[in-house]
């Protein structure tokens, strides 16, 4: 009976210290919580970053071709707006002439200012959103700034795609900018391959609620064992590059809840897969 009173003070004083161990236990655990949350956006914002400066880098690697690509429809608008003059210079103006003229101006014009757009949109500082967007006009921004290097290269370009594929819930320029990687890597890759050979095919394929877009060169491939290897940070086959565009590319990827890859070809050279969810809501945005 005399160590009854003893005991229960024990109880409660060992309870208390429980009490008081949980709720330091639950303090540290927020704390690191909190600590765990900042580092992840500050990881999420150095990696938006990144992938913007690699978007610059590569825009300005390309400045040449782009410039050639913007001196076409100026060339085209010099063009037209001389021969508008010649026209009125006559005695009686041909007004359906020069009308047509004018038109084709404007179409110029527009296409011109296109391809500025899509540069400002490829380069521009912004943090990751996701918006319902179409794969479709994804790749015509990345063609028109692509165009030149095709034709320079001599590749001819084929894409394949089911009709009516569904709107993507996703970053549309971090997209853009794994699609102009992958495809500015297939033009590379086949700078040895004959030119009646050098085919760049864009695949798009729907597998239930995924897209799976495929990139194909008839290159002269990869070696298997550097296959995996391709898209471990400053890893590279080029002579000047640096190692980055695959892993950033994988990075982007993941991000979307998607896949990256890379297989051989049966036909010879790589086929770079990737896949991306649809947006399963038609007017699908950011929260």
């Amino acid at each position: 009976q005399t160590q009854a009173p003893l005991l229960a003070q024990f109880m409660r004083r060992s309870f208390s210290y429980l009490v008081a161990s949980e709720q330091q236990l639950i303090q540290n655990l927020k704390r690191r919580n909190e600590d765990l949350l900042v580092t992840l956006d500050s990881l999420r914002q150095t990696q938006a970053e990144l992938a913007r400066v690699a978007r610059v880098t590569t825009v300005g690697q390309l400045t040449s071709s782009i410039a050639h690509e913007i001196n076409q429809p100026l060339a085209a608008i010099t063009s037209y707006a001389s021969g508008c003059h010649n026209l009125l210079a006559q005695p009686q103006p041909d007004l359906v002439q020069i009308g047509n003229a004018i038109g084709k101006m404007g179409g110029q014009a527009k296409r011109a200012g296109q391809i500025i757009r899509g540069i400002r949109e490829f380069v521009r500082r912004q943090e990751p959103h996701r918006s319902a967007c179409r794969i479709e006009e994804l790749i015509d921004t990345v063609l028109s700034l692509l165009k030149a290097e095709l034709q320079k290269n001599q590749v001819l370009l084929i894409l394949e795609a089911e009709a009516n594929l569904p709107p993507l819930y996703a970053d549309a320029v971090m997209l853009e900018q794994v699609l102009f990687n992958l495809m500015r890597n297939a033009i590379e890759a086949m700078c040895e391959t004959p030119a009646n050979q050098r085919q760049l095919t864009v695949r798009l394929v729907r597998e239930r609620h995924l897209l799976k877009v495929q990139i194909i060169d008839r290159g002269a491939g990869i070696a298997p064992e550097q296959l995996e290897q391709l898209f471990k940070p400053f890893y590279t086959t080029k002579a000047t590059g640096m190692g980055m565009g695959l892993n950033i590319c994988r990075s982007i990827i993941e991000h979307h809840q998607g896949r990256l890859w890379v297989e051989p070809n049966p036909g010879g050279g790589c086929r770079f897969i990737f896949t991306v969810p649809f947006s399963e809501e038609p007017q699908a945005h950011e929260p």
